[in-house]
């Protein structure tokens, strides 16, 4: 009989997130192999892709937004996760999510762990307060102790598990995300419309950067940023409130974009401005090149790693030099079609396939070792 694995799809929600990306892409490419029985724990808002996938059984599971703070989370995933999975009984779990694994429970399967990042570690001013951070800790030390493997998203994260929990590094392995093929260039795209910011809201991710290289450059074209200003934090909104009024008058937000309109948003995108201080991973870099979109990213984190030589990189912290560079990717031909054949050719090199087979690679090294 095929090994039945429970996949914490929790993230997995229509709103999709890098996490859920993950989670749907990897979940469709098990259930395809026909390798492994796919369970699929879902909480609220299930992604509807997963909803109605062949060859996956959906387990609800009553998680909420609700219990995501990390102390509410960390007691959902202990107690409620836990008599889950003593019902369910599967061969393997996946945590895909950070956390997710139960320090005691009733049925001992062994689990594999995907870590995205140890952001609240490493820019701990950014994640909350000192409770909130001893709660993630605590969540996330028992998932690092508790995983039979870990997989880490890119270098980057596993360097930082060495740095934070170096007991924990020789169980884990770097096996990268990859970018779906409906990410590619269009053959009829001609004029493209704007410059573009895909991401969250929180401070690692820059914003003030953005509105402030976007002000220093001046450019004829607009800003468009996915999600909403009233989400803006503090020092975001008053760098935006401090440009002059007509810069703010070509800046717009998209607020929540569907899924299937992201391609073409950043197809009809001159650039995309990605001046984050951290990123486990970072999928809006990776999905813009792969769509022939040139890219402005800083070195943080994993963004080098996944971008290579196809991003034109500046510091964060200084939006003169972002200015610049936006300016010579919009009047420098030569540069931007260098840009763009590099990004096509790093975005062809990192695909979901890849992603899944050495998952199960990682899945019969579990289940082998007893």
């Amino acid at each position: 009989m095929r090994p039945r694995v429970a996949i914490d799809c929790r993230a997995a929600t229509a709103r999709m997130s890098g996490v859920g990306r993950y989670v749907v892409n990897l979940v469709e490419g098990l259930a395809a192999s026909g390798e492994v029985g796919v369970l699929a724990l879902a909480g609220q808002d299930l992604h509807p892709a997963l909803a109605t996938m062949s060859g996956v059984e959906v387990v609800e599971t009553g998680w909420t937004p609700a219990a995501a703070g990390h102390r509410a989370r960390l007691a959902w995933e202990q107690r409620d996760l836990s008599r889950i999975l003593a019902r369910c009984r599967p061969d393997l779990v996946h945590a895909t999510w950070n956390h997710g694994i139960p320090w005691r429970g009733a049925w001992p399967a062994p689990a594999v762990l995907t870590l995205h990042d140890l952001l609240p570690l490493d820019l701990a001013g950014q994640f909350g307060d000192r409770t909130q951070r001893l709660s993630f800790l605590a969540s996330q030390y028992v998932a690092l102790w508790r995983a039979r493997r870990i997989v880490a998203v890119s270098h980057a994260t596993r360097a930082a598990l060495r740095r934070h929990a170096p007991i924990f590094h020789g169980k884990s392995v770097v096996i990268h995300e990859g970018v779906e093929d409906r990410f590619a260039p269009s053959p009829t795209l001609s004029a493209r419309r704007h410059l573009l910011y895909v991401g969250g809201r929180e401070a690692r991710k820059n914003l003030a950067g953005v509105f402030a290289g976007y002000a220093a450059a001046d450019p004829a074209l607009p800003l468009c940023l996915t999600g909403s200003a009233d989400t803006l934090g503090a020092t975001d909104a008053a760098t935006l409130s401090a440009l002059p009024e007509r810069l703010r008058a070509r800046i717009e937000f998209l607020g929540v974009v569907p899924d299937a309109r992201m391609p073409d948003l950043y197809r009809e995108a001159a650039l995309l401005i990605f001046p984050s201080r951290g990123e486990g991973f970072g999928f809006p870099p990776l999905e813009a090149m792969a769509c022939g979109t040139p890219v402005i990213a800083s070195r943080a984190g994993s963004i080098p790693e996944i971008a290579g030589d196809a991003a034109l990189y500046v510091d964060p912290d200084d939006p003169a030099a972002l200015g610049g560079a936006i300016a010579r990717v919009l009047t420098d031909t030569a540069l931007r079609a260098r840009m763009v054949a590099a990004g096509l050719a790093r975005a062809a090199a990192l695909r979901w396939p890849v992603c899944v087979a050495r998952t199960l690679a990682v899945y019969r090294d579990v289940l082998g070792s007893g």
